[in-house]
Parts: C-alpha cells; structure tokens; sequence
C-alpha cells in the first residue's frame, strides 16, 4: 500500500511541477512519454530513466532545475527504495 502512495505522490509532484513551468511543458513531457515509452507520470516512479531522458533531451543542462524542483517537492515524503532510486536517476547521482 505504501509503493501505491508514494507512486501517486511522486506522479502528483511531477505534473504539479511541470505545470507550474508550464502548461506547454506538462503536455509536452507528458506526449513524449506517452508516445515513446507508453507510460503515464506514474510510471516513473518504477523506472525514471525515461523521464530523465526526456527532460535532459528538450531542455538540455536546464533540466536539472526541473529535477531540483521534484526532488525539493519530495524533501517531506518519507523516502522508500524505488523514490530513493527516482531522485537518484532524475538528479544524475
């Protein structure tokens, strides 16, 4: 039950912060996904890398502000293995 909360959480970050950028960003993110590795927001929380690899392919070196902004948003989840994973793949570490 635990994973299902923290995947729901981690999906709601990740949209609430592409949306805040923008709403062309959110849908943009959110297409390239879909069409290339048929997944929703909440995939990511199974496998990031496909996140990553969008964000750093549409916005270059600025998408590490991007990953700064998710992973600020999750400084008060309580952390399990798979969003420990998450913030390690989206930050590059």
């Amino acid at each position: 039950m635990h994973s299902s909360i923290n995947r729901d959480v981690l999906s709601s970050v990740i949209e609430k912060v592409l949306l805040n950028i923008g709403l062309e960003v959110h849908s943009l993110v959110e297409k390239k996904l879909n069409k290339n590795y048929y997944y929703k927001f909440s995939d990511c929380y199974e496998n990031p890398e496909p996140l990553h690899t969008i964000l750093k392919e549409l916005y270059g070196n600025s998408y590490a502000e991007i990953a700064k902004k998710i992973t600020d948003e999750l400084d008060d989840v309580t952390l399990d293995q798979k969003l420990s994973k998450f913030i390690d793949v989206i930050t590059c570490k």
